[in-house]
């Protein structure tokens, strides 16, 4: 019939325009889950994951790396001679620091052990400094009736006191002084030519020991251990006594010969021995040494 023709139609129409809109969906949680279930699937993402982390480790670290150099330049370029307190026998150095939670540019040191100099500037000070470094060298033995009739000797070879004596960068004249065991002495100057010895006998040296006690008059150097200088510029007129063994390195010193014309006494300038360094003395016995990034004007005398 034609009512029964009418509904056949409207139900293909229907059907046909049902199969021509629809679309089945994409399930992509089954492919998912195949695609984490092979052996290699997680592997990239795995990968990708460490490199990432890595990056981000090695960013952190490169620029904590970068804070640091930058605030050890800029500690450097601001450390200025007006920092450091003069000392008066061995006075404590001072800091005024507005952030507390930084430490101090200059270090605080215990004014027992680490004393700061700085250049002389009237007969005083120059006797306050000998004063406190006076205390930090070798004994002194004396006999009236044996040449040389004194002596440095090893008295303090064990002793439990350490001490450094830091110089500022300046000029210091008529300072000697020996350098004892357990003594460090060092320039504070970004080069060795900051700091200079002149106008002195013999600067900062060491001699051999017990030269009344032991084959008098040479003494024994294979007991001076135990002490370092450096970085420092030394242009004392008898030239430099470092006569040492075993733990008492030279370094980045200057041994230099005095300035022309600093002296028109011409039997003063046949002795002159400035330039010169000493590692030993006469028939004193040594042993090892270590000088290292120096310069030498004159004569090395082994």
């Amino acid at each position: 019939s034609a009512s029964c023709m009418t509904a056949n139609i409207k139900k293909d129409d229907v059907a046909t325009h049902h199969h021509s809109s629809y679309k089945p969906p994409l399930r992509l949680l089954p492919r998912a889950k195949r695609f984490f279930r092979r052996p290699m699937g997680l592997a990239p993402i795995i990968l990708l994951l460490a490199v990432i982390a890595t990056v981000l480790v090695l960013t952190q670290s490169l620029s904590l790396d970068l804070n640091e150099q930058q605030r050890a330049v800029l500690n450097r370029g601001h450390t200025h001679q007006e920092d450091y307190t003069k000392i008066e026998s061995g006075t404590e150095m001072t800091q005024n620091n507005d952030n507390n939670n930084d430490e101090p540019n200059p270090p605080e040191w215990p004014k027992s052990t680490v004393h700061i100099f700085s250049p002389p500037q009237t007969a005083q000070e120059k006797q306050d400094i000998l004063s406190a470094i006076s205390k930090t060298s070798d004994n002194i033995s004396k006999d009236p009736n044996i040449a040389p009739y004194e002596t440095y000797n090893s008295e303090r070879h064990f002793t439990s006191e350490r001490h450094a004596l830091l110089f500022t960068p300046g000029v210091y004249e008529g300072l000697d002084f020996e350098v004892g065991y357990y003594v460090q002495v060092l320039g504070l100057g970004g080069k060795a030519s900051d700091v200079v010895f002149t106008e002195c006998d013999k600067g900062p040296f060491v001699p051999s020991l017990e030269r009344i006690a032991v084959r008098p008059p040479w003494g024994l150097g294979l007991d001076t251990f135990w002490r370092v200088a450096e970085n420092f510029k030394t242009e004392a007129k008898e030239g430099m006594d470092w006569i040492v063994s075993q733990a008492a390195p030279l370094r980045r010193v200057h041994v230099a010969k005095r300035t022309e014309g600093s002296t028109t006494d011409e039997k003063e300038e046949e002795e002159d021995k400035s330039g010169s360094l000493f590692l030993g003395f006469g028939d004193a016995y040594v042993s090892g040494g270590v000088f290292a990034n120096g310069i030498v004007d004159g004569t090395t005398d082994f």
